[in-house]
Parts: C-alpha cells; structure tokens; sequence
C-alpha cells in the first residue's frame, strides 16, 4: 500500500471521528454491539435500551449540526473532500512540524473485538472489507 503524506496525519483524528458515525449494514441494521463502560464498577457492559436511544440522538444531532449552519459566534467546521485539496491547508510551524486538515476521503472506521485472551483488538473495517493491512 502506497503511503501518502496525509495518512498518517489522518490516522488520531480518524479515531476521534469513527467513534460518532455509526457502522450499518445494507439493510440500515448496526452490526455488533454497543458497550458502555459501568460508572459504578468501571467495566465493560452493554449499553442499555435507553443509553441506546441517547447515543442515537446524540449522533443525529451531531450530525444535523455538521451539515447545518454554525451557532451564533461559532466557526463553521469545512472539511476538504479530497488529499488535493487537503494539501492546499497545510501549514508549515516555526518548530518543523507540519499540520492539515484531514480530508473527508480519508475517513475510516475501526472495529474493537475482543481476541480468545479477552484483550481487545482494534482494526480497520475497510482493512478486512479491502483485503489489506498497514504493514
């Protein structure tokens, strides 16, 4: 796989954005399952019906706020569509580090499943949907 400059700029907020886009199968069903982690015991559960609603709504909302216009006194959040014009955002800092905005084509979602040890294990759903890997 050919490693362009923008992936690995995109990679942490990929993460950050996967978490609010839901995953769904052709017939509009979310395969898997939600987990939530316990307040009062600090592990791992299911989400209940009610937590399932809220986060629902939540993304909805999050949604309808992205495509809408901004609240009074707020920037409007304009992603470029593609790696060209990604590339016209970058900015080069004074300490050598370099910085852009990641372009919606580079948008991934990851997938956490827990192996046969009860560790979970992260990976990228278009990895498997695609046939390839990182290394």
């Amino acid at each position: 796989m050919k490693i362009t400059p923008l992936r690995p700029v995109a990679v942490s907020l990929a993460l950050a954005l996967c978490f609010t886009q839901p995953v769904l199968a052709e017939d509009g069903t979310a395969p898997g399952s939600k987990t939530a982690i316990d307040r009062e015991t600090g592990r791992l559960r299911a989400t209940t019906v009610a937590e399932d609603r809220e986060l629902e709504r939540d993304a909805a909302r999050l949604a309808a706020q992205s495509r809408g216009k901004p609240a009074p006194g707020a920037a409007a959040l304009v992603r470029p569509a593609t790696e060209s014009e990604a590339l016209q955002t970058q900015v080069r800092h004074a300490d050598g580090t370099v910085s852009m905005q990641v372009p919606e084509s580079l948008d991934s979602q990851v997938v956490a499943t827990r192996d046969a040890d009860g560790r979970l294990v992260v990976t990228h759903a278009e990895a498997t949907a695609e046939g390839h890997d990182h290394d």
